[in-house]
């Protein structure tokens, strides 16, 4: 049988190296990276690697055509926020070229890709949600202060803003772009590792405190069990069509109700958390892609503990 080849992005990404070799140790695959710098961290660990133009770049889209033609690429499992979308929207012709994607469609990406709309559809699936809204005149009406102002569109924690009064949430709200206005949540924060195959069926999630946060990755954390959390990822993914890996956000309120704030419809920055747990998001992905069975969450471990720290690489 021939080794399958993996086309994937973001090599330079600080989380990338842990999700490399997660795949590298598991699965017989030829893995193939790439990333905008040639001092990619990623391009280590990987058996191949590639530079190509930035996302921005009216040349990027193509470069990803021409890396799979060259490399023979079976899977293309694309990681950074910004090409989601514009991946998906090319589906047809990843598949004329015998490529399959690792992504959920356009129509899923919009929702997840909007924070008005995810909130709008997790709240029509009955998953608990913060109140939002996307004017002051609503969020003053409904909501008491603090409250939280974020771009409904953007990654990580760029933009938020914990809003403390009217004269705050006015110049807040007039200096971010499309912005949406939340229900403040104090208390702890969780990621929720789901794993849906490629018709869009939920298979399995794996729930992870996040402890410790620095410039909105995890670096140390706590996977946890909860079974009420879990169905309502699950019915979620469902409804939603997920495919492949996604990532839920959710927080507690002052009275300890979780709230789910967010879905990322990739793999999660410390998903190796979950991985190392026995919940096998990263190499399940890849399993459910290649048209194997998952791997499972048989054996995961609630109470398992994560603690990062950095490493360097050197060359010359």
């Amino acid at each position: 049988m021939i080794k399958p080849t993996i086309l994937r992005t973001a090599a330079g990404a600080p989380v990338a190296p842990s999700v490399i070799k997660a795949i590298k140790e598991a699965i017989d695959v030829n893995l193939v990276v790439t990333d905008i710098s040639s001092m990619s961290s990623g391009f280590h660990f990987a058996d191949q690697h590639e530079i190509v133009p930035r996302v921005d770049n009216p040349g990027y889209l193509q470069s990803i055509f021409d890396l799979c033609k060259k490399h023979s690429v079976n899977i293309f499992w694309p990681d950074l926020d910004e090409e989601l979308l514009l991946m998906a929207e090319n589906k047809s012709e990843f598949e004329k070229m015998g490529v399959r994607l690792l992504l959920s469609d356009a129509d899923t990406l919009r929702i997840c890709g909007d924070k008005y709309f995810t909130f709008e559809a997790l709240k029509g699936f009955g998953v608990p949600v913060p109140e939002s809204f996307i004017t002051t005149e609503d969020a003053v009406g409904n909501l008491s202060f603090p409250m939280l102002l974020k771009p409904r569109q953007g990654r990580g924690s760029v933009g938020v803003t914990i809003i403390n009064n009217h004269a705050e949430l006015q110049d807040a709200f007039n200096s971010i772009e499309n912005p949406i206005i939340q229900e403040f949540l104090p208390g702890k924060e969780y990621t929720i590792d789901a794993l849906s195959d490629m018709d869009g069926k939920f298979h399995y999630c794996s729930i992870r405190q996040r402890v410790s946060t620095d410039s909105g990755i995890s670096v140390k954390g706590e996977t946890v069990s909860d079974k009420k959390l879990e169905a309502f990822v699950e019915s979620a993914c469902n409804e939603l069509k997920l495919k492949g890996p996604s990532c839920f956000q959710c927080k507690e309120d002052p009275n300890g109700v979780f709230k789910f704030i967010e879905i990322n419809p990739r793999i999660a920055g410390t998903s190796i958390l979950s991985e190392k747990a026995g919940a096998h998001v990263i190499t399940d992905s890849v399993r459910v892609a290649m048209g194997d069975e998952p791997k499972g969450n048989a054996n995961f471990k609630a109470g398992f503990k994560m603690t990062r720290y950095w490493s360097e690489i050197f060359e010359g």
